[in-house]
């Protein structure tokens, strides 16, 4: 079916008078629609933020993540339902699963602090079962990945991730270039949204690398999730990405810091040398590329590698229906 503006409206207007029939996930579903199509059902968004309140307050601890995932995403989060969220996700916090409680905790809910006191311990307890030895192990990783049932550690966790395993974060000086080149990237492949289409997030990343040999050797490298269109196929020989439990389907290589560090790897010339790689994603990475941090310097012994994200996930390209 070729989903129109009017025939979205009809559906609309026909759906919001029964909104209250809806639980905290169907509401979540519900909202897809409109918040991922080129229908603009901004009153709608807000009508259905407003009736998730009460639903967020039953006792089901996966309902606060599922629902401040979509109102953040659509722009639609208001101060009752921020509220709301913060008083279910603090009752429920102990019982919140992985996925949902890294979500929650890079929210700016009420209740942040004391979210990121039970982060920073589930962070702990995955890494003791995720963390490599001295040699990567792909196996081991993927089953530890799997038990937990997560895809990637958010914002803070993915910081507290890479402190235990000795990443530093990027200098600031760095991170504001990285932002600047970002934006570029980003204005300068913007379109108008189709009539009728869909949008997919768009995830970049950029490095800067110096090496010093018999000559200093420095670089700038910005990729971005997705198929390439200049003939780039995967190169398995240095890293090897994690498959993940909540999106089976995603291939890991082609996440925008495994072609990058990929893209390094390719570089023989440099293995060897002494230097330092700064990496910037505008999204936090999932775990395959937190592995592929690890096995990045399992490669480049002579060089550190400092990391930084941002927390964006509105950056969309639009794919016509």
């Amino acid at each position: 079916m070729v989903w129109s503006g009017p025939l979205l409206h009809a559906a609309a207007v026909r759906c919001a008078g029964q909104l209250q029939q809806l639980d905290a996930q169907n509401l979540c579903n519900f909202a897809q629609g409109p918040a991922s199509s080129s229908y603009a059902g901004v009153a709608l968004l807000h009508a259905a933020a407003e009736e998730a309140v009460p639903k967020v307050l039953q006792p089901s601890p996966q309902e606060p993540a599922n629902t401040r995932w979509w109102l953040v995403d659509s722009s639609s989060m208001t101060q009752p339902l921020s509220d709301a969220l913060s008083d279910a996700a603090l009752r429920g916090a102990s019982h919140l699963q992985g996925q949902a409680l890294c979500s929650l905790a890079d929210a700016s809910l009420p209740c942040q602090g004391q979210l990121l006191l039970h982060l920073h311990a589930f962070v702990d307890k995955f890494f003791k079962a995720w963390s490599p030895t001295e040699t990567w192990d792909a196996g081991h990783a993927a089953r530890a990945v799997s038990s937990f049932e997560i895809d990637s550690l958010g914002l803070h966790g993915s910081r507290r991730l890479c402190d235990k395993i000795g990443i530093p974060e990027a200098s600031p000086e760095f991170v504001l270039r990285a932002k600047s080149k970002l934006g570029e990237r980003l204005r300068a492949c913007q379109t108008a949204p189709p009539v009728h289409g869909w949008r997919r997030p768009r995830i970049l990343a950029y490095a800067e690398y110096t090496f010093t040999g018999a000559q200093t050797k420095r670089g700038s490298l910005l990729f971005e999730n997705g198929l390439r269109v200049d003939g780039w196929v995967a190169d398995y020989r240095w890293l090897t990405p994690t498959d993940l439990p909540l999106s089976r389907w995603v291939d890991r290589a082609l996440c925008a810091e495994a072609q990058l560090l990929t893209s390094l790897c390719q570089q023989r010339e440099l293995v060897n040398l002494t230097g330092e790689v700064e990496l910037y994603t505008s999204s936090p990475p999932c775990l395959s590329c937190l592995g592929l941090f690890f096995q990045f310097r399992g490669v480049f012994l002579h060089a550190t590698l400092r990391f930084s994200c941002g927390l964006v996930r509105a950056w969309e390209a639009w794919v016509p229906l």
